[in-house]
C-alpha cells in the first residue's frame, strides 16, 4: 500500500509537470505561427511610397535574430521534455510490478509516455519552421524585393505647358516576388521660372504726324498754310518678342521685350519699339508692355511756314523726320516658350 501512494504521487507530480509543459509548448507554438503571419505580410512594405534597399536589409536582420531566439527557446524546451522524461523513468522504474498488475497505473503510464513523445514530435515540428531552410527562403524574397532601392528618378520633364499629365507603371523585377503590376495617370501641375515667346497687339504711343492744309485767303489768289488739327498719339498693330523671369509665386512675369510693327493711317509707316513688359498667364499669355518707339513722322518742311502767303497750293510741303516717342501696348502671345 506504501509503495501504492508513492507510485500515485509519483505520477500526479508528473501530471502537474505536464500540464505546466504542455502550456510552454502550446504558448510558443502560437508566438512562432503570429510571427510567421507578421513576415507574410511584410511585402506590404512594397505598397509604401518609397520603400529602401535599407528597410528591407533591417527586416531581414529582425527576422534573423527572431528565428535564432526561438531555435535557442526550442531547443532549451526539447532538453527540458528529455530530462524530464528521463527522470521520470528512473522514478517509476522501481514499481513495475505494481504498473503492470493495475491496468490504471498501466494507462496512466501509457499517456505519459504518449505525452512526451508527441511534444518531442510537436517541438521537432516547431524546429522545422523555424529552421534555416525557412529562413533561408523568406531573406530570399525580401532580397529579391529590396535589392534596389525603390526609389526612382525620372528623366528631365519638359514642362511647357502649366499642366502636365504623366502616366505611370510600375511592375515586379522578379516575377518571384509574386507583387503586382501598378499604373496610374495623375496631373502635374507646374509654373515656368523663365518664358519667352512672341504675341501680337496693338500700341499707342506719342509719335504723330503735322497735319497742313492750304487755305485761300479770301477773295485774293494767294494761299496759305493752315495747322490742320494737330493729333497727340497715333495708333498701330505690332509684334513682340519677349523674355521674362517669374515674380512671386504665380504665373506672373517680367523682362524685357521688343518688336516691329505699323501705324494705322493713310500711309502707313513702319515703328520699331522696345521696352519692358509685364505677362500674366501661362497657356494662355497676355502681356502688357511699355517703353520706346521709333519711326518716320509727317512735319512741315523747312521751306516753307504758317506766315508766309502762295500763289498756287504745292504739292510736297510736308517731310518725314525720325522720331522717338514713348508707347503702352497690349498683345496676346501666340508663341509660348
Amino acid at each position: 500500500t506504501d509503495r501504492i501512494k508513492k507510485l500515485k504521487k509519483i505520477i500526479d507530480g508528473i501530471d502537474s509537470s505536464l500540464t505546466r509543459r504542455l502550456n510552454d509548448i502550446e504558448s510558443l507554438r502560437k508566438e512562432i505561427n503570429d510571427t510567421l503571419y507578421e513576415i507574410s505580410t511584410l511585402d506590404d512594405v512594397t505598397r509604401q511610397l518609397n520603400p529602401s534597399a535599407e528597410d528591407f536589409n533591417k527586416d531581414i536582420t529582425s527576422i534573423q535574430q527572431t528565428f535564432k531566439n526561438y531555435r535557442t527557446e526550442i531547443f532549451q524546451e526539447k532538453r527540458k521534455v528529455g530530462e524530464e522524461f528521463k527522470f521520470y523513468k528512473i522514478q517509476i522504474a522501481p514499481y513495475k510490478d505494481l504498473i503492470s498488475s493495475s491496468e490504471s497505473l498501466k494507462t496512466a503510464c501509457i499517456f505519459i509516455d504518449s505525452f512526451y513523445n508527441t511534444s518531442a514530435l510537436v517541438l521537432n515540428e516547431i524546429d522545422t519552421i523555424v529552421s534555416y531552410k525557412t529562413l533561408s527562403e523568406i531573406t530570399k524574397t525580401l532580397q529579391i524585393i529590396g535589392q534596389h532601392s525603390s526609389t526612382y528618378n525620372s528623366l528631365p520633364i519638359q514642362l511647357l505647358d502649366d499642366t502636365k499629365k504623366l502616366k505611370l507603371k510600375m511592375s515586379p523585377r522578379n516575377e518571384q516576388t509574386a507583387l503586382p503590376s501598378y499604373e496610374t495617370e495623375f496631373v502635374v501641375t507646374g509654373i515656368q521660372k523663365k518664358i519667352w515667346g512672341a504675341g501680337a497687339g496693338i500700341f499707342f504711343s506719342g509719335l504723330n504726324n503735322d497735319n497742313y492744309s492750304f487755305r485761300k485767303q479770301g477773295t485774293d489768289t494767294a494761299f496759305s498754310l493752315v495747322a490742320d488739327g494737330q493729333g497727340k498719339a497715333q495708333i498701330g498693330v505690332n509684334t513682340m518678342a519677349y523674355f521674362g523671369e517669374q515674380v512671386g509665386k504665380k504665373a506672373n512675369y517680367l523682362g524685357p521685350t521688343f518688336g516691329a510693327g505699323f501705324s494705322i493711317e493713310k500711309n502707313i509707316k513702319p515703328r520699331i519699339l522696345m521696352g519692358l513688359m509685364y505677362i500674366t498667364g501661362e497657356s494662355n499669355r497676355v502681356m502688357i508692355s511699355a517703353g520706346a518707339v521709333g519711326g518716320q513722322v509727317s512735319v512741315l518742311s523747312s521751306v516753307y511756314d504758317t506766315k508766309n502767303s502762295y500763289k498756287a497750293p504745292v504739292a510736297n510741303y510736308q517731310k518725314d523726320m525720325l522720331k522717338v516717342s514713348g508707347f503702352l501696348s497690349i498683345n496676346y502671345s501666340f508663341v509660348n516658350k
